[in-house]
């Protein structure tokens, strides 16, 4: 069994991986450019605003712990727009 989290260098990602991999369960982290996810975790590079990045990343995974968030700014225009027409 392998695992993908989404948030994996956030605040609560490498806590949640930590007590994964002391289980026993494979881990793989969706990580940014330039951020590496902690010890004895997998990484998958990628974005959750870049569908595109987002196969390879789920590819052999048995399940999707989806812990990455998209807050908004104070100034609508910098905020992300993924899937906005779906929910808004």
């Amino acid at each position: 069994m392998t695992i993908l989290v989404t948030g994996g260098t956030g605040l609560v990602g490498p806590r949640l991986l930590k007590r994964v991999t002391e289980a026993g369960i494979e881990c793989r982290a969706l990580v940014r450019p330039g951020k590496e996810p902690p010890d004895g975790v997998e990484r998958a590079e990628g974005d959750i605003l870049r569908p595109e990045s987002l196969p390879a990343a789920v590819e052999g995974v048995t399940a999707v712990i989806h812990l990455a968030a998209v807050f908004r700014t104070r100034d609508d225009r910098q905020t992300p727009t993924l899937g906005r027409d779906k929910w808004m």
